[in-house]
């Protein structure tokens, strides 16, 4: 089946071949105008950058509020169990 398809394309004339060029080229030139310029992607990579560092230590901040919260969490639910189970064995 590949060889085919070689045989076709190597068998279409010479002006399907570069009218098949000449709108690829107009696609291309359409595509790339639309997309942001280069400057746009620069920009924004730079500001990524300049703000992994906080972002990052924003982050292990988080986590470590989360972890405390948990710890807290647990105490409070250990508290509610004794609670209740002095109150079950009570009445």
């Amino acid at each position: 089946m590949i060889d085919l398809d070689k045989q076709q394309y190597f068998s279409s004339s010479i002006t399907d071949r570069t009218a098949t060029e000449s709108e690829l080229k107009k696609f291309s030139g359409q595509l790339i105008e639309s997309f942001p310029m280069p400057r746009y992607f620069q920009v924004h990579f730079e500001h990524v950058h300049s703000n992994v560092e906080t972002m990052q230590k924003e982050i292990i901040q988080l986590r470590l509020y989360a972890v405390q919260l948990e710890e807290k969490l647990d105490k409070a639910l250990d508290l509610l169990n004794s609670l209740t189970a002095s109150e079950m064995s009570a009445g």
